[in-house]
C-alpha cells in the first residue's frame, strides 16, 4: 500500500479503495467527502464515501491521523500513540469480548509514526459518548456489559502482546474506571 494520507482530505478514491479491498473484495471508491473535520489530539473527521460497486462498503466513516499541524504532527508521531492504536484495531481489538468500533482498515508506518484508522461512524450506531464525568455507554458494549470483563485479564493480555500501553485512551474508553494500579499484575 502507498504512503498514509496526511490530512482526511488526502485520502483519495484510489488509496480507500486499495485500503478496502482485502476487507470488501470488488470495491471501488468514486468519492471521498470529508464531511466534519476536528483537530483535538489526532485529527478527527467523519467521511461519506461512494463507491461503484460498494461490495457491502460503509458508505460512512470515522477517520483518526496525525495532527496537520506540523509541530503538533511531529510530537504526536514521536509517542508512537498511533501506531499502536493501529496496531490494536489489527491485532488485538477482533479478538476481544467487549464492543469496540469495527475497522475497516488500520494502516501504519512505524518509520515515521504516521497512521490513519478508518473506524465504524458511533454516531451512526446510536452510541452517545462521554463527556468526562460519566463513564462509556452500554449501548458501546455487545454481549455482556463491560463490567463482565475481568480487567486484570484485559491488561495482562495486552502487556502480553506488546502491542499497546495499557494506560492508552483505547482501551480505558471501554473501563467504567480505570484500574487503580496497572502494574501491579
Amino acid at each position: 500500500m502507498g504512503r498514509i494520507p496526511e490530512s482526511p482530505e488526502a485520502i483519495h478514491p484510489a488509496w480507500l479503495t486499495q485500503a478496502l479491498s482485502e476487507r470488501y473484495p470488488g470495491v471501488r471508491v468514486v468519492d471521498v467527502e470529508v464531511a466534519e473535520r476536528h483537530e483535538v489530539t489526532n485529527a478527527h473527521a467523519r467521511l461519506r464515501v461512494r463507491y461503484d460497486p460498494a461490495a457491502g462498503a460503509p458508505d460512512a466513516m470515522f477517520c483518526k491521523m496525525l495532527p496537520t499541524v506540523e509541530a503538533r504532527r511531529r510530537a504526536i508521531a514521536l509517542t508512537g500513540m498511533g501506531v499502536r492504536e493501529a496496531q490494536f484495531y489489527e491485532r488485538l481489538a477482533p479478538h476481544l469480548a467487549i464492543r469496540v468500533p469495527d475497522v475497516y482498515p488500520a494502516r501504519c508506518d512505524e518509520s515515521d509514526g504516521s497512521f490513519v484508522v478508518l473506524l465504524e461512524d458511533l454516531q451512526r450506531s446510536g452510541c452517545r459518548f462521554s463527556d468526562g464525568t460519566n463513564a462509556a455507554c452500554e449501548t458501546s458494549v455487545s454481549g455482556a456489559t463491560v463490567g463482565s470483563v475481568p480487567s486484570k485479564f484485559m491488561y495482562v493480555r495486552l502487556s502480553a502482546l506488546n502491542v499497546l500501553d495499557p494506560t492508552h485512551a483505547v482501551v480505558n474508553f471501554a473501563l467504567r474506571r480505570p484500574p487503580t494500579n496497572l502494574y501491579a499484575l
